[in-house]
């Protein structure tokens, strides 16, 4: 018996050496490829906004004006500090998409705009106003003009790169919208009127009227400003209505008891209103639009439109499976199952690949986020499944982290854990996972 049981772990052995290499190559051969140390200790600022070579971190929530903390923007590569941290209590902070400027809206001063390459200040616009109690900059998506209203209540256009007033209009006041090219302004003329305004001939185009322009959360311009999104907020309901200037009407298309925003996709073909826990994708370029699903939810801020506007995620009808589509013919290229209402899907800028994250019912922490063709807020999530769209295979599966953005070669992400989400250390991970050397 002894000499069948040695035969038997002797014939098993090579099994049981090869079974536990893998296993240990899975679970310590795979790791970050590079880890970005900052050049400092970073004090009481949180995460806010990662691009795919920069990071900015910034004071969150809750600050009393006599407690102060830094704002710093650092290099990812080399974890050092572009320019000097900055004194604020509070995080109206906005990263320029090409990573060039830093916007920052000084507490009770100007806004100033701060230059990468030489790490000084480029030029300061006058001071950003309070509307609906928050302070709010509308950049156009390229983000190379920006909107917004002055503490004197008239309505700036500036741009970003030269940091110079572009156009400002006393006779306009918020809430204010930015068309994607920057050549039509939508604000309100009074509380009851709000108007479509030409920047290159300083006219407007045409108004509509509404009870209470305070009632609307922001006005969301398509290309050419042909369409116009309106969230309202009355009676504990959130009314999404579509305006159109050509041909001209105004039709309600959807009202929710919580809605959190609305977008165009960058053709102008498509929106999306969103609320919990799906949103509604219409074909605007029909007039009365016509709904074509409902999509994936709760991506807060993320448009489920590639950055071309090529790609369009959809649903099944059961909710059970997403749908990668092509804009045109609506043809199901790729497919994959949903695992939970929470589950959300983006891009990458190249359109190469598609990011699935899998969200957890609760809430942990919230972190900002540059990815695709938006920046904004994201929630911790327990996995990132990052698929190939051309094949629609799962290329590899991330661990817990908060928040990912594309490198800027394209060949990798950069991701911080969920632990370290406050001065972290940022890793980056190969787009696909290495193979065992044998």
């Amino acid at each position: 018996m002894f000499r069948r049981l040695l035969r038997l772990i002797r014939m098993m052995l090579p099994a049981v050496i090869v079974s536990v290499a893998w296993a240990g190559w899975w679970l310590f051969g795979d790791g970050p490829i590079k880890v970005s140390r900052p050049d400092r200790e970073i004090a009481g600022a949180d995460l806010w906004q990662v691009g795919p070579t920069t990071v900015v971190e910034a004071p969150t929530g809750g600050i009393p004006p006599d407690q102060r903390r830094y704002v710093y923007w650092r290099e990812l590569d080399t974890g050092k500090c572009i320019i000097e941290p900055i004194l604020q209590t509070t995080s109206n902070v906005w990263l320029a998409r090409d990573e060039k400027t830093l916007i920052v809206a000084l507490d009770n001063g100007p806004i100033q705009l701060f230059d990468r390459t030489t790490g000084r200040l480029r030029k300061e616009l006058p001071a950003l106003g309070l509307w609906k109690q928050r302070r709010q900059v509308f950049f156009t998506p390229d983000h190379k003009s920006m909107t917004y209203e002055a503490l004197d209540g008239s309505i700036i256009v500036a741009d970003v790169a030269t940091g110079s007033v572009a156009y400002r209009f006393p006779d306009l006041r918020a809430p204010v919208g930015i068309s994607p090219d920057g050549q039509i302004v939508v604000a309100a003329k009074d509380q009851t009127t709000l108007v479509v305004r030409d920047l290159s001939t300083d006219a407007d185009v045409t108004e509509t009227s509404c009870a209470d322009v305070d009632d609307i959360m922001e006005p969301v311009v398509g290309p050419g400003g042909r369409r116009i999104l309106l969230m309202t907020r009355n009676a504990g309901q959130y009314i999404h209505e579509l305006w159109s200037t050509d041909p001209p009407g105004r039709q309600k298309i959807d009202v929710r008891k919580f809605a959190y925003r609305s977008a165009f996709s960058r053709s102008g073909r498509y929106a999306e209103t969103m609320f919990s826990p799906v949103c509604r994708v219409w074909d605007v370029a029909r007039w009365p639009p016509v709904e074509i699903s409902a999509m994936i939810g709760s991506t807060f801020y993320t448009p489920n439109f590639s950055p071309s506007s090529r790609l369009v995620v959809t649903t099944n009808a059961t909710g059970t499976e997403w749908q990668l589509r092509d804009d045109e013919s609506l043809e199901v290229l790729v497919r994959g199952p949903i695992k939970s209402h929470r589950d959300s899907l983006e891009f990458s800028d190249d359109e190469r690949w598609l990011m699935i994250n899998e969200r957890q019912t609760g809430i942990l922490q919230s972190a900002n986020f540059h990815f695709a063709n938006s920046t904004g807020h994201a929630l911790f999530s327990p996995r990132r499944h990052i698929i190939d769209v051309i094949s629609g295979k799962r290329v590899r599966t991330l661990p817990v982290v908060t928040v990912m953005s594309f490198s800027n070669d394209g060949a990798g992400v950069w991701a911080l854990p969920s632990h370290d989400w406050r001065g972290g250390y940022y890793q980056l991970w190969s787009l696909t996972p290495p193979r065992p050397p044998w």
